[in-house]
């Protein structure tokens, strides 16, 4: 359950930085530019480095598992 709720939690931190940088590039939002583009590619960083550190985690499990039957 609590693997769910991380795996949601970088989900949404990646869609929410996309959506961030987006509308950062929006006339509405100029004034508030500089900081909508710092937090955006913090939530992407953090997306995208949770999302490597799980593919790794379970490609490391899965070769243990390999060399303990092998």
């Amino acid at each position: 359950m609590l693997d769910f709720i991380i795996g949601l939690l970088v989900d949404l931190s990646l869609l929410g930085g996309i959506i961030l940088f987006f509308m950062s590039f929006s006339k509405k939002f100029r004034e508030y530019r500089s900081k909508l583009l710092i937090v955006s590619v913090v939530l992407i960083t953090v997306g995208i480095l949770s999302i490597d550190v799980a593919s790794l985690s379970e490609a490391f499990q899965e070769g243990q598992r390999w060399a303990s039957t092998h």
